[in-house]
């Protein structure tokens, strides 16, 4: 059975707009046509009329020095004027809202392609675990060897509902920010443990393969709420642990300065091109395409990084790292105990 082909709507706009503006110009060609016969024919009758009364003859061209032709001419002028003034404002007014349309269209479309990669990457995401999880326990039940084993598999296990879990909760705090239905708790929190303990818990999560070296500078303190910004900054740790590519070498710093905190993480792998910085913050944007890249995620990391970063009254940004990979930096304001602090330390220095 032959196959139907598909007529975009994109492409039925497009026809559209141009079957419009041909149309349309078709009319003003038309009107404008209609205009010159309109005044040929006036101002024909109004010399015949012109000759007759000043006993002229009918092919006396007097009439076209008189003043009343000369207001008849600028009338016509003037209409003539009226006519392109009105077509092109209209003109203007169709461009400017196919211009719109367009970009609509270009935003649903991106839209509904980062929706597609999530789906296909919240799948892998799901499958992988599950299939580990059940392999795990299928061999929990055979028999033969079950104490040498299950350690490694209980092990292997708990790191897979571990990456479900965190899954999962990017997912609802996403939603939740999205929505605008999370309640921030901010409180008074000493930033520099709050971070040093996080980079112990990556660590200690990503054992021995990953390095994660800390340039923290102690009592840096803020107003944060603990559990969104937590989410935040070990987004980055996990973001630069899929990309750290080769060096598995990652550097995170805290530092102060003029009351602004600063938490940088830094990798070693590939980096980001200049076209993708700013995108890499999307919701469910991903570099790359979703059916190639080999690294695991959703396109949520970042864009929570982004969210919980904002309404801490900070921003997020992404450099590039020498010699290569990417460093992504938190700006935060410190609390007043932070920068007290830290002029108490200059002042002993």
């Amino acid at each position: 059975m032959p196959s139907s082909k598909y007529i975009s709507p994109p492409m039925v706009f497009y026809v559209v707009v141009l079957y419009i503006f041909a149309s349309y110009l078709w009319w003003s060609f038309l009107l404008t046509e209609k205009n010159n016969m309109a005044f040929e024919t006036l101002a024909q009758k109004e010399q015949l009329l012109f000759n007759v009364q000043n006993q002229l003859s009918l092919t006396d061209s007097t009439y076209y020095t008189s003043t009343h032709y000369q207001e008849l001419d600028a009338k016509f002028n003037r209409q003539k004027w009226m006519i392109r003034g009105e077509g092109l404002v209209f003109m203007l007014l169709l461009a400017l809202g196919a211009w719109q349309l367009m970009r609509t269209f270009s935003k649903e479309i991106a839209l509904a392609r980062q929706q597609n990669n999530f789906l296909l990457s919240i799948t892998h995401e799901l499958k992988s675990p599950m299939a580990a999880i059940k392999l795990s326990l299928q061999t929990i039940t055979r028999r033969g060897g079950l104490e040498t084993k299950f350690n490694n598999l209980a092990t292997n296990a708990i790191s897979d509902v571990d990456r479900l879990e965190t899954l999962v909760d990017n997912i609802l705090l996403a939603a939740k920010i999205e929505a605008r239905s999370y309640a921030y708790t901010f409180e008074d929190t000493d930033l520099s443990n709050f971070v040093a303990n996080l980079v112990g818990k990556a660590q200690q999560h990503y054992g021995d393969n990953w390095q994660f070296e800390s340039r923290i500078r102690p009592n840096v303190w803020m107003k944060m709420d603990p559990v969104s910004f937590a989410s935040a900054v070990w987004n980055l740790l996990e973001n630069a642990v899929k990309y750290s590519g080769e060096s598995r070498k990652i550097v995170v710093s805290l530092s102060l300065s003029e009351g602004i905190a600063q938490i940088a993480v830094a990798d070693g792998g590939v980096g980001i091109a200049e076209n993708e910085k700013r995108k890499v913050f999307d919701k469910f944007y991903r570099v790359g395409n979703e059916l190639t890249r080999t690294a695991k995620g959703t396109g949520l990391g970042l864009f929570i990084v982004k969210r919980v970063t904002s309404n801490h009254k900070g921003e997020v940004t992404v450099e590039n790292n020498a010699p290569s990979g990417s460093v992504f930096v938190i700006k935060v304001p410190a609390t007043l105990k932070a920068v007290k602090i830290a002029a108490q330390s200059k002042l002993e220095d």
